[in-house]
């Protein structure tokens, strides 16, 4: 019997050697509702629920990808139906083996899994998440986990400055302020990835330990082979060998 589409593409992962890691980044419409004030106000009544504005993904050290409502032909019939631009990033997901994200664990991947549900799509293939906002909170004691502070804290850039009636003004269907919108989705992938890199050496077992097995002398953090022995530490009382890794400075212990 011929192996389903499904089966060739898992044993397909399994055999490659290299991992499928994403930079990704949503942008969402407000929900519309009713309310007494301004003010921490509960909400009388939703008018309309959130749908998906756009999207940016770049694999890590390469090629981006930027999508909005506005670039296909079904945009122009309903300007809220994003069905098509779910189909694509539902398709980075399923390719992905890791997925980084600002704060995705809570925000980003969870709003893409209520849009998946709600267009009927299955799930995609499992992978591994990185949250860059979990990572901060762990390794480091910054003023602010934002990622324009941490971009511009550590010297890497910032997001582009815009106003909250950008959102506004592309659910009205301005095309300036699409094209303004893209450009603002694409460099919050871009800074994050900027980041991602910059806190990696202290981020020990996010990526590559899981894949590791008997390969010990490979860095947890970035994959590299370039390990060199430094020393020894204790481990369940014996001595083990140390290693730092030299293309990201990460302690493999």
């Amino acid at each position: 019997m011929q192996a389903s589409s499904t089966l060739r593409r898992g044993r397909a992962r399994r055999a490659r050697t290299k991992m499928n890691v994403y930079l990704f980044d949503i942008e969402t419409s407000p929900v519309l509702g009713y309310v007494w004030g301004i003010y921490q106000q509960d909400v009388i009544e939703v008018v309309e629920d959130w749908y998906l504005l756009s999207f940016s993904a770049k694999k890590l050290g390469g090629r981006q990808v930027t999508r909005g409502l506005d670039d296909f032909p079904s945009y122009s019939k309903n300007r809220k139906n994003d069905k098509k631009l779910v189909e694509e990033i539902w398709k980075i997901f399923d390719d992905a083996d890791v997925l980084i994200a600002h704060n995705g664990d809570s925000f980003d991947i969870k709003k893409c899994y209520d849009r998946f549900s709600y267009w009927g799509m299955k799930p995609p293939s499992p992978f591994k998440s990185i949250d860059t906002l979990k990572l901060a909170k762990k390794h480091f004691r910054f003023t602010s986990n934002r990622l324009d502070a941490l971009g511009e804290h550590l010297g890497l850039g910032r997001k582009i400055e815009t106003s909250k009636s950008l959102w506004l003004k592309c659910m009205n269907g301005d095309k300036t302020s699409w094209s303004k919108m893209k450009k603002y989705n694409a460099q919050d992938v871009l800074l994050l990835e900027k980041v991602y890199n910059k806190l990696l050496p202290y981020a020990e077992n996010i990526i590559y330990k899981q894949m590791r097995g008997k390969e010990e002398a490979k860095c947890d953090s970035c994959g590299s082979w370039d390990l060199q022995r430094r020393g020894f530490h204790w481990k369940g009382g014996r001595r083990v060998q140390r290693y730092q890794c030299m293309a990201c400075g990460h302690w493999q212990l």
